[in-house]
């Protein structure tokens, strides 16, 4: 999922809409979910989990070269062992680094961990471990693959996403579907689904503007809008001014190196 430069461009509006204020920022998650007792720190780590589990599926994928159901295993179990019972976020701490790269190598030591007790089993005379249950060595990663990228590409994905369908629901409950017509017509139908893209005039027709060039400044509204809301997204992880251009640094970073490689 790769947009035009001007999406992650000129993102200086800290001005959240009355429909889409700042998420709750993932370090106030961390602090819940690491602290606090009881329902209220299942609810954090549930939301965490939302956050980060498709990243870290796809990471075990081409990392660990496991199939989809091996690492939604995996992730579950991680999250079950040693999120919920042994209580690792709350080890975590925003000075020493990104959260999601503590996660990473949280996640790879216990995998890593996980192929290792089954190995030892199936070298126990004593031990009997069912065919489905054993974990063979993971073949390592191909020539050029790096793993952590997967991850990446996959977060950078789902923030992107995320921020699209917050701008759908926003410009239909503003009663501007002009705003999303001209922004999915002339840019994410052609990037996303290699559509062609819609002309001016098919999109005054379509949406009652008085001119095409009524038309190309709503394009340009939209393309504001989206990148306010795509900064919201992104404020979900980081609200600190400092560290959301640093993500959108790591995300213009990410979508240029899938773009290099193919992805």
């Amino acid at each position: 999922m790769l947009l035009p430069d001007f999406a992650l461009a000129d993102m200086t509006d800290p001005t959240p809409s009355p429909l889409n204020p700042f998420p709750t920022t993932q370090w106030s998650l961390v602090v819940k979910a690491g602290h606090d007792p009881g329902p209220a720190r299942e609810a954090a780590v549930a939301a965490l989990v939302e956050r980060y589990a498709p990243a870290l599926r796809s990471y075990l994928r081409t990392r660990w070269r496991v199939d989809e159901h091996q690492a939604a295993d995996f992730v579950q179990g991680f999250l079950a062992d040693k999120v919920l019972e042994q209580g690792l976020i709350g080890r975590a701490e925003r000075e020493r680094g990104r959260f999601r790269t503590f996660l990473l190598t949280a996640l790879d030591h216990f995998v890593s961990n996980s192929f290792r007790k089954a190995r030892a089993k199936k070298r126990s005379p004593k031990a009997q471990v069912p065919l489905d249950e054993e974990l063979d060595t993971p073949a390592r990663p191909a020539a050029g693959e790096r793993p952590a990228e997967a991850f990446d590409l996959a977060w950078g994905r789902q923030v992107l996403a995320e921020a699209i369908e917050r701008m759908r629901l926003e410009c239909h409950a503003i009663g501007r579907p002009d705003l999303w017509g001209v922004f999915e017509g002339r840019i994410l139908a052609p990037t996303l689904q290699q559509e062609t893209v819609i002309p001016y005039g098919e999109l005054v027709r379509r949406y009652h503007f008085d001119s095409p060039a009524q038309a190309s400044n709503a394009l340009v509204t939209a393309g504001r809008m989206f990148r306010r809301i795509l900064r919201q997204v992104i404020g979900g992880y980081e609200q600190d001014d400092a560290a959301v251009h640093e993500e959108i640094a790591d995300l213009r970073r990410i979508f240029a190196a899938a773009g290099a490689g193919g992805r």
